[in-house]
C-alpha cells in the first residue's frame, strides 16, 4: 500500500518538475500573459474622460438660454430646446483630447418668428476656458469644463 503511494507521489512530482521546468511552462505563461494584456489593455489603459460643456444663447435682448451637455471622448450630445417663439438646436462632439486641450465641433441652429441661423464650428477648447461663436444677432456661449 505504501508503495503504491509512493508511486503515485513520484508520478506527481515527475510530471511537476516536467511543467515548471521544460518549456512547454514557459511557453504556456508568456501566451498567457500575452494574451491577457490583450484582452485587458483596453481596460487598464483607463477611462475616457467626461466633460460638461455649458451653452449659453443670446440672442434679440431676450434673457439668456443656459443649457448643459455632458460628453465623453469620441461623443456627441444633442439638445432641442423650445423657449417661447425660439428654437434652439445644439449638437457638441468631442474628439481625442491634445494634452489639455480638446477638439470640439459645434453645431448650432436657432429659429425664431423672423429669421433661422445656422452655424457649425470646429475649435480647441481648454477646459475652464470660455469662448463665443457670434452669428450677428445670436450669439452662443461655449464653456468645456
Amino acid at each position: 500500500m505504501r508503495e503504491r503511494r509512493d508511486v503515485a507521489l513520484s508520478h506527481t512530482c515527475t510530471l511537476a518538475h516536467r511543467l515548471l521546468d521544460g518549456r512547454d511552462m514557459i511557453k504556456t505563461v508568456l501566451s498567457t500573459s500575452i494574451l491577457a494584456t490583450l484582452l485587458c489593455g483596453p481596460a487598464l489603459a483607463g477611462p475616457d474622460a467626461t466633460y460638461q460643456v455649458d451653452l449659453s444663447v443670446r440672442a434679440d435682448g431676450k434673457p439668456v438660454r443656459n443649457y448643459t451637455v455632458r460628453l465623453t471622448d469620441h461623443f456627441c450630445g444633442y439638445l432641442k430646446a423650445r423657449v417661447d417663439d425660439a428654437l434652439d438646436e445644439i449638437k457638441v462632439c468631442t474628439d481625442q483630447p491634445q494634452g489639455t486641450k480638446v477638439p470640439l465641433r459645434v453645431e448650432w441652429t436657432l429659429v425664431a418668428k423672423n429669421r433661422d441661423l445656422a452655424q457649425s464650428s470646429s475649435v480647441i477648447a481648454e477646459r475652464g476656458v470660455k469662448f463665443t461663436l457670434d452669428s450677428g444677432t445670436a450669439k452662443l456661449d461655449v464653456s468645456l469644463q
